[in-house]
């Protein structure tokens, strides 16, 4: 009579929690080659991270370059501009604003006088040749001692000696202005100058007007 072999089944504990040197002896060489592995993952995932980035980092760097030059373009630029390095202009000493010294009160008077009779005798005279202008017109050309050329020297007196305040105010000025050169008044000078100016710039054109 043949009988069915039996089968031995091991409690739950003894087949999962192996104790035997042969279990132990097994697990050890998972463990070693679980970690060889993982290391030569790691290092062929460096060699390959480590390949890509030493063959494209030109071109990444020159992406970078053209984007920044592309948005640099659009901003003016810091450099410095050719007015800016010009040299500054040499400053001039600012001008002597001291007010000039007065004259004395002698002397401002009798140029304020010797003035307002050259501005009274320039008026006479404007009066006078304006009255007079067309009997001299008429005696020139005319014959000596005719009757047009008569009227026309006496027309010309008249309006000569509308002018004499003028003409006596200049040569008063001439005077004071001789005295102060003398004694050595510059500021005495510069003031009977200016008014001279004036006066002798009427009495010009009184002769202007006598003899056109």
């Amino acid at each position: 009579m043949n009988t069915a072999p039996t089968m031995t089944i091991l409690p739950e504990s003894r087949a999962t929690n192996c104790q035997a040197p042969r279990c132990q002896w097994r697990n050890a060489i998972f463990c070693a080659l679980f970690d060889s592995l993982a290391r030569s993952a790691a290092a062929v995932y460096l060699g390959v991270m480590q390949s890509v980035t030493t063959r494209f980092a030109p071109l990444l760097l020159l992406a970078l370059g053209g984007c920044a030059s592309a948005d640099l373009a659009d901003y003016p630029s810091l450099a410095r501009r050719p007015i800016e390095t010009r040299a500054a202009p040499p400053t001039s000493p600012p001008p002597d604003t001291a007010p000039p010294a007065p004259v004395s009160a002698t002397l401002h008077e009798a140029l304020s006088r010797l003035a307002a009779d050259a501005a009274r005798g320039d008026a006479a005279f404007q009066s006078a040749l304006a009255a007079n202008r067309a009997a001299m017109a008429a005696g020139q050309g005319a014959a000596d001692g005719s009757e047009a050329w008569a009227q026309a020297e006496v027309a010309r007196t008249r309006t000569e000696a509308a002018r004499a305040p003028t003409t006596f105010a200049l040569s008063e000025l001439d005077r004071l202005a001789l005295e102060a050169l003398g004694d050595d008044d510059a500021i005495a000078v510069a003031a009977i100058t200016e008014v001279q100016a004036r006066v002798a710039a009427l009495v010009a054109a009184q002769d202007r007007a006598l003899n056109p």
